[in-house]
């Protein structure tokens, strides 16, 4: 979306996942690896809880009990962050993207502990990599008592689309997607021309460097018609049409949209909205102030 809003707030929420990257050890400033699974590489006083470790492990056992299809399988413990990194291989001997499990966080009172998924995937410009993104695929809590593990930023994402989509009647082909680097829901609706539209999805994004909030995304893709050299009509994915950013509260359950309706804009036609959104969306001021917050914590 559009404006030079936009432009500040993608700077506010860049500031925002850099606190968050800091925090769970996306980028080491001296980085160190050893080629021998689940090798432990460990600094003295460490800043990080003595059972963080503990529960590190046991999640991940969780999310994958066969490791058979894992190279460069490492646990690293360092002054002030601990995950394991690995790498997958298929059956054609090509390895996937960097994919991380890292410690984040424990609840003031000792019992949840938070930790987070991503890939880091190289952002290619001019066919040249040029640095990593980090692609979050989700977020665990593991109670210490109980050793429950609840998948917060899933629950989330199925509240949202609930909250925003109450009557799914119109829905077709709903489907949740969960991958190393990727959460999200995929789905088409049914136009009241009775065709279907193309591919909607709300997926999430990322936490803030407290776990409190977690953002979610809704975009459309874009496909586009060409006919192959047999003159067969094919269609192509060309890009995605971002829609909003939401913010949802942990605690309370508090939907926070970057985009609010403009009341005083008449509706149009489905896809008028949806390319024009500046015409008929306001920035919701109490987004901005969220992520506001969070950057002038960092400074």
């Amino acid at each position: 979306m559009r404006s030079m809003s936009k432009q500040r707030n993608k700077i506010i929420f860049a500031i925002v996942i850099s606190m968050m990257i800091s925090a769970c050890g996306v980028k080491e400033d001296v980085q160190k690896e050893r080629g021998t699974d689940e090798g432990l590489i460990e600094e003295t006083e460490s800043q990080i809880p003595a059972d963080a470790k503990k529960y590190l492990e046991y999640l991940f056992d969780y999310l994958h009990p066969d490791r058979s299809d894992m190279v460069d399988l490492g646990l690293y413990k360092l002054r002030d962050k601990l995950y394991y990194k690995w790498k997958f291989i298929d059956e054609a001997g090509q390895l996937s993207d960097t994919n991380v499990l890292a410690y984040m966080l424990v609840s003031e009172d000792g019992k949840q502990y938070g930790y987070t998924a991503y890939s880091q995937v190289p952002s290619m410009e001019n066919n040249e990599e040029v640095e990593y993104e980090s692609h979050y695929g989700g977020y665990w809590e593991v109670d210490s008592s109980t050793k429950e593990i609840r998948p917060v930023a899933k629950i989330l994402l199925q509240y949202l689309l609930n909250y925003l989509y109450p009557d799914q009647s119109n829905m077709v082909d709903l489907k949740l997607y969960e991958t190393e680097s990727s959460l999200y829901y995929r789905w088409k609706f049914r136009l009241d021309t009775g065709e279907v539209g193309e591919p909607v999805v709300l997926e999430y994004r990322s936490s803030t460097s407290d776990g409190l909030y977690f953002q979610y995304g809704i975009y459309q893709e874009v496909w586009g018609i060409y006919y192959n050299n047999e003159g067969m009509k094919c269609k192509e994915h060309i890009r995605n049409c971002d829609f909003d950013q939401i913010l949802v509260n942990k605690q309370n359950y508090d939907v926070t949209r970057h985009w609010i309706r403009n009341e005083d804009k008449d509706a149009e036609f489905y896809y008028v909205e949806l390319y024009y959104p500046e015409l008929y969306y306001l920035e919701n001021e109490k987004y901005v102030e969220i992520l506001q917050a969070y950057t002038e914590k960092s400074e």
